[in-house]
C-alpha cells in the first residue's frame, strides 16, 4: 500500500500540470472569443448606428426631394446595414458560450453525476416560430 501511494505522490504534479494546461489553453480561448464578442458588438452598434442615420436620409430626401433615386439608394444602405448589425449580433451571440470554459469544467468534475448539465441547444429563427415535431401533452 506504501508503494501505491508512493506512486500517486509521483504522478500528482503530472495530473495537476495537465488540469493547469488545459485551463491555460481555455482561458486563452476564451480571452480570444471575449474579443472577437467586443469586436462583433462595437461593429454592430456603428452599422445601427448608420442605418438610423440612413432611415432619417431617407425621410428627409423623400420630404425634400420627392426623387425616388434617393429614397432607393438610401433604403439599400438601411437593409443593408440592418443586415450586417444582425449578423454581428448572431455572431457575438454564438461565442458566449466560449466563455464558461466548458472544457474545463468537465475535466474538473469529479464524477459525471456532479457535472452540470449541457444546455438545449438554441433553436433556429424558423424553429422559434414554427415548430414542428413536437408532441402534445395530454
Amino acid at each position: 500500500m506504501l508503494k501505491s501511494l508512493q506512486g500517486l505522490w509521483r504522478e500528482l504534479p503530472g495530473l495537476v500540470s495537465d488540469r493547469i494546461e488545459l485551463l491555460s489553453l481555455e482561458v486563452r480561448r476564451a480571452g480570444s472569443a471575449l474579443a472577437q464578442i467586443v469586436a462583433l458588438v462595437v461593429m454592430a452598434a456603428i452599422l445601427g448606428v448608420t442605418a438610423w442615420l440612413a432611415l432619417w436620409g431617407v425621410a428627409i430626401g423623400g420630404l425634400m426631394a420627392l426623387g425616388l433615386h434617393w429614397a432607393v439608394a438610401l433604403l439599400v444602405v438601411l437593409l443593408i446595414n440592418l443586415g450586417a448589425a444582425w449578423l454581428a449580433i448572431s455572431r457575438a451571440r454564438g461565442l458566449v458560450p466560449r466563455l464558461g470554459l466548458p472544457a474545463t469544467r468537465r475535466h474538473l468534475t469529479l464524477s459525471p453525476s456532479t457535472a452540470p448539465p449541457e444546455p438545449p441547444p438554441e433553436p433556429s429563427v424558423h424553429e422559434r416560430h414554427h415548430p414542428v415535431g413536437q408532441a402534445v401533452a395530454s
